[in-house]
Formats: C-alpha cells, structure tokens, sequence
C-alpha cells in the first residue's frame, strides 16, 4: 500500500536544482525533446574537456618521465664503455 503525498509536495520544484540549472523542473520530472538535446550537448562537451585535460596531463607526464628514463639509459651506457 502506498501513500500519497499531498498535491503542493508533488508540484513544488526542487529549487536546489532550479538553481543549478536556471530552469524550472516539470512536476514529473519530464523534459522536452530539445531540453534533452541540451542536456546531451553539455554533457558531451564536458567530455571533450575530460578527454583534452586527460591528454594534456598524459603527454606531460609521458615527455618528462621519458626525459629521466633517457638520461638514466644514457648514463648507465657511457659508464660502461
């Protein structure tokens, strides 16, 4: 058995949302066909800078851990002959 809640705490807005997202939300949490499309653009475009910052932070680290492993090489070959 479940209970209902009354008709205002079904209806209200979650203004902690609202705020994050500058938009009023449907009392049944439905979104429209363009606001889904929005909703998709962001978050592919927050993708995308993952992706850059990750490559970024991956060549950095790559180009001066190489660095080391190259001089380290080198020392070990001239010490030898």
């Amino acid at each position: 058995m479940t209970t209902q809640r009354p008709a205002e705490a079904r209806t209200s807005p979650n203004p902690i949302r609202r705020l994050r997202t500058g938009r009023h939300e449907e009392p049944d949490g439905a979104m429209t066909f363009f606001e889904h499309l929005s909703e998709l653009r962001k978050q592919q475009y927050l993708f995308a800078l993952a992706i850059g910052i990750g490559a970024f932070i991956g060549v950095y680290v790559r180009n001066t851990s190489s660095k080391g492993l190259l001089r380290a090489d080198h020392q070990a070959l001239t010490k030898h002959t």
